[in-house]
C-alpha cells in the first residue's frame, strides 16, 4: 500500500518518518554465498541436496585438499543476504569451487565438473585434479 503525499506530510509534521520501499536492482552483479562456519580457505559451493547425494566423493575431495582447508557454501537466493564474492578474501576465502557450468565470472571463481559427472566420467575428475593441483600448492 502506497500512502498518498499529503499523508506523508502530516505523519513527518508530527514526526513520524513512515517507512518506504526502496527500490532494488532487479539482479546483483554477482550473487552471494551463504558461508557455513569454518575456516578453511577453500569454498565449495554445493547446495545439501548435492552435499547428501555425493556426500563420499565430497568428502574424497576435501579429504585431499585438507579437511582444515575446506568449508561449504550454498548460493544465497536473497540478493542481499550473505557473503559477496568481492568479500571472500576478508572471510579468510582464497577459492570459490563451483560445481557444473556457470556463467559467473571471478578471480577466486573455480570452475569445476558437476558433481554428477565427477561421479561418473574419469575424464571429468582428472580434469577436476588439473584444477586442484594448483590449489593444493597454496
Amino acid at each position: 500500500m502506497r500512502l498518498a503525499n499529503d499523508s506523508i506530510t502530516r505523519l513527518q509534521r508530527i514526526g513520524i518518518q513512515p517507512w518506504q520501499l526502496r527500490a532494488r536492482d532487479a539482479k546483483p552483479d554477482l550473487p552471494r554465498l551463504i558461508v557455513e562456519d569454518g575456516a578453511g580457505d577453500h569454498l565449495l559451493v554445493v547446495d545439501a541436496e548435492q552435499r547428501r547425494h555425493y556426500r563420499v566423493l565430497l568428502e574424497d575431495l576435501v579429504a585431499t585438499l585438507g579437511p582444515e582447508r575446506c568449508r561449504y557454501a550454498c548460493w544465497s537466493e536473497q540478493a542481499d543476504a550473505g557473503l559477496a564474492l568481492d568479500a571472500c578474501a576478508g572471510a579468510g576465502i582464497a577459492h570459490v569451487l563451483v560445481f557444473g557450468r556457470t556463467a559467473i565470472r571471478h578471480p577466486r571463481l573455480i570452475a569445476v565438473p558437476a558433481l554428477e559427472d565427477l561421479h561418473q566420467s574419469g575424464r571429468a575428475r582428472r580434469l577436476l585434479w588439473q584444477r586442484i593441483t594448483v590449489l593444493m600448492g597454496d
